[in-house]
């Protein structure tokens, strides 16, 4: 479509103006067809101004998300869906998952409607405001190695946010990354089983990132729950970031090759911390006993120490520990 050309260009050159008669030259359109296009994308809440004899110019404080200004960020050969709304995009992934399409596939929202996390608590997703990503991959690896992608989706995502927004991102085990004390982003990884081979045939990765906290008192979350808030943020070039380390460590992982887990552990913002560990649900009481972080190994288990000295993994079940 000659819109999400003259998109991909004006992405390109975001904050430079690019004039009609150029943009029409380099898609070999009319001059008229790229003005529907542009009409047709500033309908769609991009912000493109018309600069007198200079040509239009994509704001660079426009912060819509859009495969073409994904993709000029991305180095890994990814398909992506973008969507207005959605219920859920691992939701959206997993029936997508079905179909015997080119791996991996990015689906995107900037809205959920019934966003979800671990044990099925609810992840508050309003329009605009955050990062809604599910990524799903073909492992060529066995079990063991599907089972550390939830830890490295933690590190791609952290080691992102660190670089494109540069704040202090840190990962909470086993699967939420925070922010000055607080969560900003979770993590939920679901597998596909294929039942001849009894091997995960499909991974399912859904980031759900805050961008910004603007209406979480009013939802009363202002508590416990933070945001990147950072301006100018440009949520395309972190997804791509986020896309791009996560595929690297799969790929690595495909190898044998599990060195990621020390970032895990640099990046860990409970080793060293006094934690409540709960077997069970958060919400089981009666389970939960206190220990000390000690260590991530090398599968991802966090290794705790008990109050008699002695240690053990903790490969599920949640923790809580004080940060601040």
């Amino acid at each position: 479509m000659v819109k999400d050309k003259v998109l991909q260009e004006l992405e390109k050159n975001k904050g430079i103006a690019v004039s009609g008669e150029a943009l029409a030259q380099s898609l070999g359109v009319s001059r008229t067809a790229v003005w529907k296009a542009v009409n047709a994308l500033r309908a769609e809440g991009f912000d493109i101004k018309k600069a007198q004899s200079v040509g239009y110019i994509l704001s660079k404080d426009s912060d819509r998300i859009s495969s073409e200004g994904i993709q000029s960020y991305l180095k890994h050969k990814v398909s992506l869906q973008i969507n207005d709304v959605v219920d859920s995009t691992n939701s959206r992934a997993v029936a997508l998952a079905a179909d015997n399409a080119q791996y991996p596939v990015a689906v995107i929202a900037e809205e959920q409607t019934a966003g979800r996390g671990r044990m099925g608590r609810r992840f508050y997703s309003p329009k605009d405001k955050g990062i809604y990503l599910s990524l799903i991959i073909k492992p060529a690896m066995g079990t063991e190695g599907s089972l550390l992608v939830t830890s490295a989706a933690a590190v791609a995502t952290a080691k992102a946010i660190r670089e494109i927004c540069e704040l202090e991102a840190g990962i909470k085990w086993v699967n939420d990354i925070y922010l000055d004390g607080k969560k900003i982003c979770g993590i939920l990884t679901e597998g596909i089983a294929d039942f001849e081979t009894g091997q995960i045939s499909r991974l399912i990765v859904g980031i759900g990132i805050n961008c910004s906290s603007s209406d979480f008192k009013s939802k009363g979350l202002e508590k416990k729950a933070g945001a990147l808030n950072v301006k100018g943020l440009e949520r395309n070039k972190l997804i791509a970031e986020i896309i791009d380390k996560l595929l690297d460590i799969v790929e690595s992982l495909e190898k044998g090759d599990s060195s990621f887990i020390a970032d895990y552990k640099s990046l860990s913002v409970v080793l060293g911390k006094q934690v409540t560990v709960y077997p069970t649900p958060v919400t089981d009481m009666a389970n939960k006993y206190d220990a000390t972080a000690v260590d991530i190994d090398n599968h991802g288990g966090l290794v705790v120490r008990l109050s008699d000295g002695s240690c053990t993994t903790l490969s599920t079940g949640e923790i809580t520990v004080r940060l601040k």
